[in-house]
């Protein structure tokens, strides 16, 4: 008896398994750690003379399916008079490769120039802002140094909601668009800074530095934010020198490892050498990084993403 009873409970569990393969589709990942069915490769005994058949061992609907790795390429400080030959060329270069990546704009400088202001640079803009591969994100008003560390809520024209509010607009003037990510100048912010960010109807992303990771919040939704803070650095800046391949993707790792996302940061201008024109050594790590994140992603270990299309769901 209990030979035919754990006969049917066997055929049952396994019917379940072919209405959850057939009735959701073939594609679906199940943990086979569920159902205690890894065996040898041809079948599995679990019972007596019962056996798994040796069509499902192997199968794809059997293997674990791990949480999806994110890479997040960003290009900092694109803004007016600001090394526009080298944003526009580090910018053609990701187009060139269907590769998206974000680009940090900013709004003015610290000499009252705005980004209407500077021609090639606004009408590049406009040219590019139908490329789905492409994020405008909106970092900082006019980059003074450490710009959001130790501002005020409101009140002035220098305060934080004043300064976002102001680069917004900028951004929608020249651009059309309106920025969902914020990325603050040298990766710092106070409070202020977070809750004037609450207070816009459209910036939903907080890309700074370590302080997220220190205050716990690195890739999570917090009070309507999510943090997506950078991880990998093309320039060592406690080192003062440029990180190698082997560095940046070592980086990345790391990041997968703990976050199962690598936001990745350089910035057009270092990519010039000592004559002021494009060093080809230095474009080349960006090519083969771009290229070792293409890989992954053929592959089906990562998938290369902007932020604004990063939710909190894709980081549980």
């Amino acid at each position: 008896m209990n030979r035919i009873i754990l006969g049917v409970l066997a055929l049952a569990g396994l019917g379940y398994i072919f209405l959850i393969i057939w009735g959701n589709g073939s594609s679906d990942h199940i943990d086979i750690h569920k159902f205690n069915l890894l065996g040898d490769t041809e079948s599995s005994e679990i019972g007596d003379n019962l056996r798994i058949p040796s069509i499902f061992i192997g199968r794809s609907y059997f293997i674990h399916n791990e949480k999806q790795k994110i890479i997040v390429f960003r290009d900092d400080d694109l803004g007016p008079d600001w090394s526009v030959d080298s944003a526009i060329y580090i910018t053609d270069l990701f187009r060139s490769r269907n590769v998206s990546h974000v680009l940090g704009i900013v709004p003015a400088n610290l000499y009252g120039k705005k980004l209407s202001d500077d021609f090639v640079l606004y009408r590049y803009l406009k040219s590019i802002k139908e490329d789905e591969s492409i994020e405008f994100a909106l970092h900082g008003y006019d980059h003074s140094y450490h710009e959001f560390e130790n501002i005020e809520l409101d009140g002035s024209s220098e305060s934080a909601v004043s300064k976002i509010s102001a680069g917004i607009n900028c951004i929608e003037d020249v651009v059309g668009i309106t920025p969902v990510t914020f990325v603050p100048p040298y990766g710092v912010y106070n409070e202020n800074t977070r809750i004037a960010l609450k207070s816009t109807d459209s910036v939903r992303i907080m890309s700074a530095c370590q302080t997220d990771i220190k205050e716990n919040r690195a890739f999570k939704e917090v009070d309507g934010i999510l943090y997506l803070p950078t991880t990998t650095y093309f320039y060592n800046w406690d080192k003062e020198r440029y990180n190698t391949q082997e560095d940046i993707i070592s980086s990345c790792n790391h990041a997968f490892d703990k976050y199962d996302v690598c936001v990745i940061v350089f910035h057009h201008h270092m990519f010039k050498g000592d004559s002021g024109n494009m060093d080809p050594a230095k474009v080349q790590v960006l090519i083969d990084v771009i290229e070792w994140a293409r890989s992954e992603e053929q592959d089906g270990g990562a998938k290369i993403m902007l932020m604004k299309d990063i939710s909190g769901e894709d980081l549980q």
